[in-house]
């Protein structure tokens, strides 16, 4: 991390593998996703030539970290995670895998999942979670869904998910609107302090 003027730089982590998408929460809460490639690569060289051709192109998978008393913290192993957002209370990370949203409890407490088939026919298992935000009171998450499957050579328009902003209450009925395609989606406050 580093100020505005970039005279301070600060090392968040020192995780020997390598991190990516490292957040921060205003509690001082740091989350980040830890590159597990000795794993990756012990697992690959066990594989056939057609085993490996098979696997190209497909996603790594990832350590979830969260840093809150100064000692990292696994919150989730070995999975396929394209974005993750922290809660603000620091009681709940949301993250997006395979086919579904979960939200898991670092402290305890029982995993939720949500399967984009709940969330909207139209997402499927090629879809991935991105620009993942929770409401400011916890009770709902917005994120946007990219399209990561094939594409028919000459097939016009976006595909379903890449021009909506997905409303996923955690108890309620997931909703989406229509947005730019190439939007970022966020919560914010209203001028009068209330939550949208």
């Amino acid at each position: 991390r580093a100020d505005l003027g970039g005279k301070v730089v600060v090392q968040l982590t020192n995780d020997p593998e390598g991190v990516r998408q490292p957040r921060q929460t205003e509690d001082g809460t740091l989350g980040y996703l830890a590159l597990r490639w000795k794993r990756v690569m012990e697992e690959y060289q066990r594989l056939s030539i057609e085993e490996r051709l098979a696997r190209k192109g497909t996603l790594d998978r990832v350590d979830l970290i969260l840093v809150r008393t100064g000692r990292p913290q696994a919150v989730v192993r070995d999975t396929v995670i394209s974005d993750y957002a922290i809660s603000p209370a620091g009681d709940a990370v949301a993250y997006g895998t395979i086919g579904k949203l979960v939200v898991v409890y670092p402290d305890g407490g029982t995993a939720r999942e949500f399967s984009f088939e709940r969330i909207d026919k139209r997402l499927t298992n090629t879809h991935a979670i991105e620009s993942l935000a929770w409401r400011p009171d916890g009770r709902a998450l917005v994120f946007r869904a990219h399209f990561g499957g094939g594409r028919a050579e000459h097939s016009p328009g976006s595909v379903f998910g890449e021009r909506e902003c997905f409303v996923l209450p955690l108890s309620g009925q997931p909703r989406h609107l229509e947005v730019e395609a190439t939007a970022s989606v966020d919560w914010l406050r209203a001028e009068t302090g209330e939550v949208p």
